[in-house]
C-alpha cells in the first residue's frame, strides 16, 4: 500500500470514530444535510427531532463528535436558556454548535458565553459550514472576529485590570482549573484526581472567587492567560 492510500485510510478510520449529530423539528432536511454531511468528511453523521441521542448514550465509543441544533424559524433564547437543562454536563469530547442562525438575532455572544462552540448563520454556504464543522471538532471556535474580541474584552471582570492581584491558589485548585479550561467535567476531574464531585465543586467555587470570574469560560480565559 503506499504511503497516499494509508493516509487516506487512517482519515477514513478517524471519521468512523468521529460523529456529527444534527437536532430539530425539520426532518427531511435534516436527513438531507447529514447525508451531505457525511459524504463530504467521512465522520458519522446522524439526524433527530430528539436531543438526547446517541452522543450521550455510555456504550457509544466515539471519540468526539459535533451536536448541530437547528435554529430556523426557533426561539434562539428559548434553545439557549432550555440546552443545558436538559444536558446539564455534556461529554468534554462533544462540542455544541447552532446552525441555521439569523444573522439579524444578535445571539452570537451569549451562545458564545454559553460553552456553545461556534454559529453557522443562514447565509452561510456548505463549504464554509464545512470548514467550521472541521475547526469546531479540532477544539477552536467559530465565531465571527469581532464576537470574539468583544467576549474577551469582556470576560474578566474590568476590576482585575490593571492592579487585581488574586488570592494564591493551591496546587489543588490550579490543577482542577487547568481541567476545567481543557473543558473537563466536573464528574470526570473528580474521577481522575480520585475525589468526590462535591470537593470538584468545593475548589471551582473557592477558585472562582479567588480569580473573580462567574463561569468557565471565563476560567478558561483566566487560566490561558495566567497558567
Amino acid at each position: 500500500m503506499n504511503q497516499k492510500s494509508s493516509d487516506m485510510n487512517a482519515e477514513t478510520e478517524e471519521g468512523k470514530n468521529v460523529l456529527v449529530h444534527i437536532h430539530g423539528s425539520n426532518t427531511l432536511l435534516n436527513r438531507l444535510t447529514a447525508l451531505f454531511l457525511e459524504m463530504e468528511t467521512g465522520h458519522r453523521c446522524t439526524s433527530s427531532a430528539k436531543l438526547l441521542m446517541p452522543p450521550y448514550c455510555e456504550k457509544c465509543d466515539y471519540s468526539k463528535g459535533l451536536i448541530l441544533i437547528d435554529c430556523f424559524r426557533a426561539d434562539l433564547n428559548e434553545i439557549l436558556d432550555s440546552l443545558f437543562r436538559e444536558i446539564p454536563e455534556k461529554p468534554s469530547n462533544y462540542f455544541i454548535a447552532l446552525f441555521n442562525v439569523d444573522p439579524e438575532n444578535g445571539v452570537e455572544e451569549k451562545a458564545a458565553n454559553q460553552d456553545i462552540q461556534g454559529v453557522f448563520f443562514q447565509n452561510d454556504s456548505l463549504m464554509m459550514m464545512l470548514k467550521g464543522i472541521e475547526v469546531i471538532l479540532s477544539g477552536q471556535l467559530w465565531f465571527s472576529r469581532k464576537t470574539i474580541s468583544r467576549v474577551l474584552s469582556t470576560s474578566i471582570p474590568h476590576k482585575q485590570a490593571p492592579d487585581f492581584v488574586p488570592e494564591p491558589l493551591t496546587a489543588r485548585e490550579r490543577e482542577i482549573l487547568r481541567a476545567v479550561a481543557s473543558g473537563a467535567r466536573n464528574k470526570d476531574i473528580a474521577q481522575n484526581l480520585c475525589i468526590s464531585t462535591h470537593t470538584v465543586k468545593t475548589h471551582i467555587y473557592n477558585t472562582y472567587k479567588k480569580i473573580q470570574v462567574s463561569n468557565r469560560f471565563q476560567a478558561g480565559i483566566w487560566a490561558s492567560r495566567h497558567l
